[in-house]
Parts: structure tokens; C-alpha cells; sequence
């Protein structure tokens, strides 16, 4: 009995590491303002190029393995970082689509809840990106899986714009 108590605390325990987790940091805020200025710029065209199969294939074509290895090595890193910074990016949007949800008008609240989902499944899909690529790191191949990481993080960004007034995606690298 005391077994079945404990495997069902540790269970809980890991839905809740794993909520908060996925949901990101609650952030307050007055104006929606101050949720973009806490938005780090993230280079988009530097990370479509990473993730890149054909990149990768170049690369094979023209390096010898052990350089092959270590450029890969080094480029699955630097997309770690940039999937890390998007998937912050997505738990600050995750609580401005949060407040945009409780407004009065109907438009906005449905506008809101919407973006919220979407951020939230990108935090997923992040989570599992960011798992891909440490294995990538480990075992040297960029997992397709992670392709679409670059439009989905667009459509949540542009969503979130729409509630900042602001216009687009800023270009730069990760800090």
C-alpha cells in the first residue's frame, strides 16, 4: 500500500515538473508593451540554415568525416540555443495570450485563447526539439522532426504582435 502511495505521489510530482515546465515562468505585467521588450530576438534565416538537411548533405560532400562530426556537432548546439530562446520567447507570448483571454471584448478573449494554445504546443514541441537535439549532439544526426519549428514559432510571434502593435519578427542571434 505504502508503495502504490509513493508511485502515485512521484507520478503526480512529475506531471506538475512537467507542467510547469512546458507552461514556462508566470511573468506580470501591466501593458502588453513590456511582454515585447522581454521577447529576445531570434535570427530565423541563421536557424532554418542550421537545421537544414540539404546544409548538412553539403557539408558531408565536402568535408572529410571527422570535420563533418565536429561541424555538426557544433551547429546542433548552436540550434539548441536558439530553440531555448524561442521556447522562452513562447512562455512570455503564453502569458500575454493568458491575459488577452480574460479581456472583455469577445474578439480579443477568443483571439487570446487561441494563441495560447499555440504557444503552449509550441512549448511542447520545443521540449521535444531541445531533446532531439542533445541526442543529435550525442549521436551526430539532426533529426527531421524539428523542421517546423521555424513556422510554428512565426505564428506565434505574429500573433503575439497583434496585441504589442508591433511589426514582425526582429533578426538577430540568441544572446
Amino acid at each position: 500500500m505504502t508503495l502504490v502511495v509513493l508511485v502515485i505521489a512521484i507520478c503526480l510530482l512529475s506531471i506538475l515538473v512537467v507542467y510547469r515546465f512546458v507552461r514556462g515562468p508566470a511573468v506580470r505585467f501591466e501593458e502588453a508593451r513590456e511582454i515585447e521588450k522581454l521577447i529576445q530576438p531570434v535570427d530565423l534565416a541563421a536557424f532554418r540554415t542550421l537545421i537544414d538537411p540539404e546544409e548538412e548533405r553539403f557539408l558531408r560532400s565536402r568535408l572529410p568525416e571527422s570535420e563533418v562530426r565536429s561541424l555538426c556537432r557544433e551547429r546542433a548546439q548552436v540550434a539548441l540555443g536558439y530553440v531555448h530562446v524561442m521556447a522562452g520567447n513562447a512562455a512570455l507570448i503564453l502569458c500575454l495570450a493568458d491575459r488577452a483571454s480574460d479581456s472583455a471584448d469577445p474578439e480579443t478573449a477568443a483571439t487570446g485563447r487561441e494563441l495560447a494554445v499555440t504557444a503552449l504546443r509550441f512549448r511542447v514541441r520545443a521540449l521535444q526539439a531541445e531533446f532531439y537535439l542533445v541526442v543529435s549532439i550525442l549521436a551526430l544526426e539532426l533529426p527531421a522532426s524539428i523542421q517546423n519549428l521555424v513556422a510554428d514559432y512565426e505564428h506565434i510571434h505574429q500573433g503575439a504582435s497583434l496585441f504589442w502593435g508591433g511589426a514582425g519578427l526582429a533578426q538577430s542571434s540568441p544572446a
